[in-house]
């Protein structure tokens, strides 16, 4: 038996905030659910990647924990419209913090429920694969992509 264990997590929130101003007509607003819950959202910028974000919040964890990213077996990365069309988000994650993992998922099709879904494909590849730590990154990048 497994027992995953979350040893950290970090949040990156772009600058670019954008009201629900933003979005259009006032009663469409009123009437559409999706604008109920906050005022304001966080875009992606148009030159930024995924990849960046997931960079700055796996250093914190990295700094903040004093890892050893030779020791991260396995990145699983989720981006909701993908933006690192060849290599992938966790290729270029790997890259930029100088990792060696010997697993690299990215995932584009799990949506809101992609932690989950990614909590468990980790939870696999330790039982299987002999994996003993994971870097998990999920960024939601689609509403800065479609509207930008």
């Amino acid at each position: 038996m497994v027992n995953l264990c979350i040893k950290d997590i970090e949040i990156y929130l772009p600058e670019n905030v954008i009201t629900n101003d933003f979005f259009g007509e006032e009663l469409l607003r009123t009437k559409n659910k999706m604008f109920l819950g906050t005022k304001e959202r966080r875009h992606i910028g148009r030159d930024d990647k995924a990849s960046d974000h997931m960079h700055i919040c796996a250093q914190r964890i990295i700094e903040n924990n004093n890892l050893n990213v030779k020791d991260i077996d396995m990145i699983v990365t989720n981006v909701s419209c993908p933006d690192e069309v060849f290599t992938g988000s966790g290729a270029v994650l790997n890259k930029r913090i100088n990792g060696n993992a010997r697993h690299i998922l990215d995932i584009h099709n799990t949506g809101c429920v992609s932690f989950i879904y990614m909590l468990d494909l980790v939870k696999t590849y330790m039982i299987v694969h002999n994996v003993k730590s994971a870097l998990v990154c999920n960024s939601q990048t689609a509403a800065g992509r479609v509207f930008a």
